[in-house]
């Protein structure tokens, strides 16, 4: 990228994107936050190359896309991709400074127990009522064999009723609970229907928010066309104590500017602004000789550690 046209990528060259990665100690398991802009993501995709499935990288960018052409070309993995977190500076910041926090929608709401209530049914034995004549033992021995069957026959279909009375009793109960169970299912359904209507830049932007919620990053880095004294302003409190941070501009200024104001504050030590020289050589059979064509240069670096915050020097030189 950098031989075909490195205007495209601000002039970042091979030497001062390893030093950029150098300083930064990458390790696989770690959380990088870094702000890329005019880059085609070059920078992002390096970072990524270093980092195994448990690290994160949050990748924050202005506009709506981040800038993704090296990072496709690398052809990662699924698995490699789902390390990558891509936000939008403006709703990233936001997010994290709202103060009323909203309780994360991720987890689904248990719905409350529905209290069921299952109608009793009393079965209370009824008498016929019929009573049965008794006759003198002179009267015939069929009457009584026929009053016998009669009573049996009764008390069969008594039972019939009650076995099917309990046998109603128990589908009733059954459909209750199917009831119940298909109504928190619906429930449920609901609210995966409405996390899947959310945004997929406002789900990233949770996830980065929540990552930086649990613990803060272990470096920073900052490529970017702007002038990077609001935008290091904006992200170094997210950074952890004895991190570093880098960031790189073309040009010498911007970055004197934002050494002189990190100066003047007790929030980072071994603030230092350099710049890598590269020159190829050619080498050829029996001879070996530099080349005469060469880049005017590879752009500036402002490399520091983060510290816990003390007081600034103004306020030394005022007290």
């Amino acid at each position: 990228m950098y031989r075909t046209d490195p205007v495209k990528i601000m002039g970042l060259r091979m030497d001062t994107l390893s030093q950029i990665l150098t300083i930064v100690g990458m390790h696989s398991h770690g959380m990088y936050m870094l702000y890329e802009s005019g880059c085609q993501g070059l920078v992002a995709s390096a970072m990524l190359n270093n980092i195994s499935i448990g690290g994160r990288l949050l990748h924050i960018h202005p506009g709506n896309l981040p800038q993704k052409q090296a990072i496709y070309a690398m052809n990662y993995s699924s698995d490699k991709m789902s390390c990558l977190i891509s936000v939008n500076i403006y709703s990233f910041l936001r997010k994290l400074l709202q103060e009323n926090s909203v309780q994360n929608e991720n987890g689904v709401q248990v719905p409350k127990k529905e209290a069921v209530v299952n109608e009793g049914f009393v079965s209370e034995s009824e008498n016929d009522g019929g009573v049965i004549k008794t006759e003198d033992f002179s009267s015939d021995v069929m009457h009584r064999k026929e009053s016998v069957i009669s009573e049996t026959n009764s008390l069969n279909d008594k039972l019939v009723q009650d076995s099917s009375r309990e046998d109603n009793e128990i589908v009733e109960e059954k459909e209750i609970a199917l009831d119940v169970v298909n109504e928190k299912k619906r429930k449920h359904s609901d609210t995966d229907e409405n996390m899947s209507k959310k945004p997929r830049w406002e789900q990233e932007t949770e996830k980065a928010a929540d990552f930086l919620r649990l613990s803060k990053a272990d470096g920073l880095v900052i490529v970017a066309r702007e002038h990077p004294a609001n935008i290091l302003t904006a992200l170094l409190p997210y950074i952890a104590p004895s991190r570093p941070f880098i960031v790189y501009c073309p040009c010498r200024e911007p970055l004197l500017e934002l050494y002189v104001q990190l100066k003047g504050k007790n929030s980072t030590v071994g603030l230092r602004v350099t710049e890598t020289w590269l020159r190829s050589h050619q080498v050829l059979p029996s001879r070996t000789h530099p080349d005469i064509l060469m880049s005017g240069g590879g752009g500036y670096l402002l490399s520091g550690i983060v510290v816990e915050g003390g007081t600034s020097t103004q306020e030394l030189s005022l007290s």
